[in-house]
């Protein structure tokens, strides 16, 4: 029995090995994660039951000691302590990204590898090169455009730049982590056909991993774009200033991002984009589990330069060892790239389990059987062991994996339940999307991305209700005006839901604010909450200029220009070069007869856009506009030309329905968490001249 148990055990392990980087599924919009991380959860849990079986059977533990694993408890217990006392959305820890659940995972993967024996361990790493090599296949497979041709499979995978790691930085990280292991496995192998093969395979996964450099190259539609080692060591130290011993909690590096990014980030090309993660591994741990995190990172690399040191002046088994030093190189290649770049959660895993290959291990262990001695009958006493200690101490193992199993596989009904529903919106069927969404919040109402879509599917009915009452002069029947009012609360409600989850992310105010500006032609009172919501998004997201533009805009269409001009001057402060806050600012003046501070910021827009494209026709008609205002010529009215980056700030909407629908207190806007900080951008507006910049 024990030996059946312990070959599960190893069996297992493998499994694990080979799937962890390979897998992915339609079980979730985002087919990685997700299902990488229940691969984790299924193994590490079926390891952990598997090994307390080993010890009710044999009546001992017994339990090998490596020399990483202090290191690796810490970080471990650092992730799970952030997780539940600071991160605000706990499904951001455990499901996506899942910060959490790798750290966590991949700490207990590393203690229940380094049980395995000599060649268990010898085993597993021929199986993670495997899975390399299935890995590289898939990988140069899309590239030729072969599943793009495919019928029936599905949109992510007809990718041309599809890879089973969700990108090809990781790709990449990881594929040159595991080629000194199938280098080391063709120098050491002796037989000529095996030979062959692990070097036809080096060749493969070789040829994958240049081919994923190659497409992160400057050019490529799949380019590197990463925050600047500057920007991330500012995001890092203010979130240290706010949190010194936890950070910002692990998987939430997005409202870092948002709230501690410096305002220099807004004159790069990136300036658009959220970063979720830092320009490297360490920097995101810094900000996302604070001194903490430094401290267990800090110990990890200590540990590691001190065993390495010890390896080379001892000529250690990992010099003499081929395919030991092959494996050390690996880990090494691995920790040093993720001190310098951005990594994932299955890299995160991957090096504890390359550092459990790596170490030298001590065994120790300790009985868990009782012995009595039983008399009958006069006759001479007889002993009898009893393994109760053994199975008391693994009760609570038992539970504690399946309650683990059974929670997880409760998320990803939710996730797959999501995943349905984002199928109906995507072929327009809006009764069963809304259906679906009810099933899936119902599963799972802890995660702000099923009420922000649910949110979204209430307010696109609503609208699409509204409108056939816009060509009925905004009559309604009662029963329709009723179910109106009940899509505009439930759009509102679940909008409230994000931000009650997770108060302190930006994007989650501005979806609020967004549903109530979106209402604004149906609900009486929606301008002052979304420009309410709007306030505390800003305080959340200093230096989005878009945000200023889009609360300045509710301002102008309400006629209240003063204001709006102060929130597109706030816009042109944070960024500069931005043309189209220029171009709002500009109608903010024109609206209260400051032409000639209206044709100033024309002419800088006319600078800012391509001189051959329509935003430089719409600003320059905009600007002889202004010019003949100035010196009280007529205006030839022409009609406006549409422009693609030139958007003006809208005028005020005409009331949809009559009566408007009344919003009360329970529709307002939670409490805000964040007071807003007006003179965080730069005190003037900078005239800008220089040459043309995508707006």
């Amino acid at each position: 029995m024990k030996n059946i148990l312990e070959k599960s055990y190893l069996y297992t392990a493998v499994g694990l090995v080979f799937l962890l980087p390979i897998a992915f599924s339609p079980l979730s919009p985002n087919p990685w994660i997700p299902t990488k991380l229940l691969i984790l959860v299924i193994g590490v849990g079926l390891m952990i039951i598997l090994k307390a079986l080993v010890t009710i059977t044999d009546g001992k533990l017994t339990w090998s000691i490596g020399k990483f694993d202090f290191p690796v408890l810490l970080f471990g217990f650092v992730y799970l302590i952030g997780a539940y006392f600071k991160s605000p959305s706990k499904m951001e820890a455990f499901l996506i990204p899942g910060t959490a659940t790798a750290a966590i995972g991949g700490s207990l993967l590393y203690f229940l590898i380094n049980q395995l024996d000599k060649k268990g361990k010898k085993i597993t790493t021929l199986s993670l090169f495997v899975s390399g090599i299935v890995f590289s296949l898939i990988l140069l497979i899309a590239l030729t455009g072969v599943f793009a041709s495919a019928k029936g499979l599905p949109t992510y995978l007809q990718s041309k730049y599809f890879t089973p790691a969700g990108g090809y930085l990781p790709s990449a990280i990881f594929l040159f982590s595991v080629l000194p292991i199938g280098v080391m496995l063709f120098i050491t192998e002796k037989n000529i056909a095996k030979k062959i093969l692990l070097g036809t395979s080096s060749v493969v996964v070789a040829f994958a991993f240049m081919a994923s450099i190659y497409r992160l190259m400057p050019g490529q539609q799949t380019q590197l774009r990463l925050p600047s080692t500057k920007t991330s060591w500012t995001i890092a130290v203010d979130s240290l200033k706010e949190s010194p011993l936890m950070g910002v909690g692990p998987g939430n590096y997005l409202t870092a991002f948002n709230r501690y990014r410096p305002i220099s980030f807004n004159n790069t090309d990136n300036w658009t984009i959220k970063f979720n993660t830092a320009s490297s591994y360490f920097l995101t741990t810094i900000a996302e589990t604070g001194m903490l995190g430094v401290a267990a990172t800090i110990l990890l690399l200590f540990v590691a330069i001190k065993f390495v040191r010890e390896s080379i002046s001892k000529k250690h088994e990992h010099l003499a060892d081929k395919e030991m030093f092959g494996r050390l190189i690996s880990a090494l290649i691995l920790l040093i790239l993720m001190l310098v770049l951005p990594s994932t959660e299955l890299l995160a895993v991957l090096l504890f389990f390359y550092l459990a290959l790596v170490t030298t291990t001590s065994s120790t262990g300790f009985s868990l059987t009782t012995h009595s001695e039983v008399h009958l009958m006069g006759a001479a006493g007889k002993s009898i062991s009893s393994r109760a200690p053994a199975i008391v101490l693994s009760l609570p193992v038992f539970i504690g994996v399946g309650l683990i199993f059974f929670r997880s596989f409760g998320l990803i009904s939710a996730e797959y339940s999501f995943k349905k529903s984002l199928d109906f919106i995507a072929n327009n069927q809006g009764v069963e999307a809304y259906s679906q969404l009810q099933k899936t919040i119902g599963q799972n109402p802890y995660d702000d991305r099923y009420h922000a879509r649910y949110s979204q599917v209430n307010l696109a009915i609503a609208n699409s209700m509204a409108a056939t009452a816009s060509q009925n002069n905004g009559q309604l029947s009662e029963e329709d005006r009723q179910r109106i009012t009940q899509l505009i609360q439930q759009a509102i409600r679940e909008a409230r839901n994000t931000v009650i989850i997770n108060p302190t992310r930006a994007g989650n105010w501005e979806l609020l604010a967004r549903t109530y500006q979106t209402i604004i032609p149906l609900a009486k009172g929606a301008d002052t909450f979304a420009s309410q919501s709007f306030a505390q998004a800003i305080a959340l997201d200093p230096y989005n200029p878009n945000l200023r533009l889009a609360r300045g805009g509710i301002h102008y269409a309400a006629g209240d220009y003063a204001n709006a001009q102060q929130l597109f001057e706030l816009a042109v402060r944070t960024k500069p070069d931005f043309a189209n806050a220029r171009y709002n600012l500009a109608f903010a003046y024109k609206q209260q007869n400051k032409l000639t501070e209206a044709r100033t910021q024309l002419t800088q827009v006319m600078s800012l856009v391509d001189k051959n494209s329509n935003d430089y026709e719409v600003a320059r008609k905009a600007l002889e506009e202004i010019e003949a205002q100035i010196a009280s010529k007529p205006v030839a009215e022409t009609p406006p030309e549409e422009s693609q980056n030139l958007v003006p700030p809208a005028e005020s909407q005409e009331q949809i329905l009559v009566p408007p629908v009344d919003l009360n207190e329970t529709d307002a806007p939670p409490e805000p968490v964040v007071e807003e900080n007006q003179g965080d951008a730069s005190p003037s507006i900078t005239p800008v001249l220089s040459p043309t910049i995508n707006p």
